[in-house]
């Protein structure tokens, strides 16, 4: 199997200790819980950039973060896709769906040339890909957080791998998905937003490796 990757942006991070974190987020559990953002402010850039790093997440997962969702579900049918380690669906209590390709050899493999951790996936993840996951659970509410968009020809970034957010859009009554429009700039969906939301309690990871706050806002799209 060749996994193709187009576009990647990677930092290695110098070792910090990230024990504090990881002891506010149950981290050594394997099973991340989100803290407030009071919390994640006072650990500090460095902190929650090598925790990040270290446990493959894009999105620092906040109470608020986890409240707002609850929200926009409240009590529809809902699953997360492309869930990682599934710290977001498992607090908002739905199934935590993702193709687990970071455990294949092949894609593991072009993580450690990188020299980024890949995700250890708690037991609690179910492996399916997103279209899989929406057939199967016929969601009316979709949360995802930096989904990779599918690869096409022309393309500089996403993997043939990725999602078709468009389709999944157009499957569900509401799709919501964290990010930036200069990661997702060049994927189809974007032309097609119902909605960006700018939120103080997001905390991607791409913005504290390189601290481009001003460059690269996370948001939250609606579709």
């Amino acid at each position: 199997m060749i996994a193709r990757f187009i576009g990647v942006d990677f930092t290695i991070a110098s070792p910090v200790d990230i024990s504090r974190l990881e002891k506010l987020t149950g981290a050594a559990s394997g099973l991340i819980r989100p803290i407030p953002s009071k919390m994640v402010e006072e650990c500090g850039f460095e902190q929650l950039r090598m925790f990040l790093h270290k446990y493959g997440l894009y999105t620092m997962p906040t109470t608020e973060l986890i409240e707002y969702l609850a929200g926009i579900i409240a009590g529809k049918r809902a699953i997360e896709i492309g869930a990682g380690m599934g710290v977001i669906g498992r607090a908002l209590g739905i199934p935590v769906t993702d193709n687990k390709m970071q455990a294949w050899p092949s894609v593991k493999a072009y993580y450690d040339l990188m020299r980024q951790p890949t995700i250890r996936y708690p037991v609690d993840i179910i492996e399916l890909d997103a279209h899989e996951a929406v057939k199967r659970y016929r969601p009316q509410v979709v949360i995802g957080s930096y989904i990779t968009h599918r690869w096409r020809p022309g393309m500089t970034s996403g993997n043939q791998y990725g999602v078709d957010n468009l389709k999944i859009a157009r499957k569900v009554e509401a799709y919501y998905m964290i990010g930036s429009l200069t990661t997702h700039m060049q994927d189809p969906a974007m032309k097609h937003l119902d909605g960006i939301e700018r939120h103080d309690f997001l905390y991607p990871r791409r913005q504290v490796e390189l601290r481009d706050i001003p460059l690269e806002a996370v948001d939250i799209f609606s579709l």
